[in-house]
């Protein structure tokens, strides 16, 4: 792993993260999928998971919460860049899975908001789930980039 990317992924574990246990379940995060930081978080989601409130997830959708976790902790342990396209694709699956539980939580500081979005280029729509700072940072730098264009364009 190299220094930057060390750093980075530190940096999103300290700002991005999202505490499973506070307040029901949250989908994954970006920094939630670092392999020092990933078991803890499939252990946490596990125990909500067995207990007593399913979160309203049916038994089917829990399994392949479940089987999405095992699989990512097998790829991170085999090689993390390596699987990163398979990472990310489960980490996708289980928020879809779990999208509709954050939302219907009716908690307006939850930490993550999800929407179906069609990516470029595919008809297919997916889940996206980004944490709220990451949704203020990016409306940010928009806002920032289009005020830029508009004075260079009228100097």
């Amino acid at each position: 792993m190299t220094r930057s990317s060390m750093l980075a992924a530190v940096l999103g574990t300290v700002l991005f993260a999202a505490p499973l246990l506070a307040s029901g379940l949250n989908a994954l995060a970006e920094a939630d999928l670092a392999p020092d930081r990933f078991p803890a978080v499939a252990a946490e989601l596990r125990l909500q998971l067995d207990g007593a409130d399913r979160h309203g997830l049916s038994n089917g959708q829990r399994e392949r919460v479940l089987q999405s976790l095992s699989r990512i902790e097998d790829w991170l342990a085999e090689d993390a860049s390596g699987n990163q396209p398979r990472i990310h694709a489960e980490q996708r699956r289980i928020n879809a899975l779990i999208a509709p539980q954050v939302a219907s939580r009716g908690n307006d500081r939850a930490n993550l908001v999800c929407k179906r979005v069609r990516p470029v280029g595919s008809n297919i729509p997916v889940t996206e789930c980004k944490t709220r700072e990451q949704l203020a940072a990016e409306q940010a730098a928009a806002r920032e980039a289009l005020s830029d264009e508009q004075r260079r364009r009228s100097m």
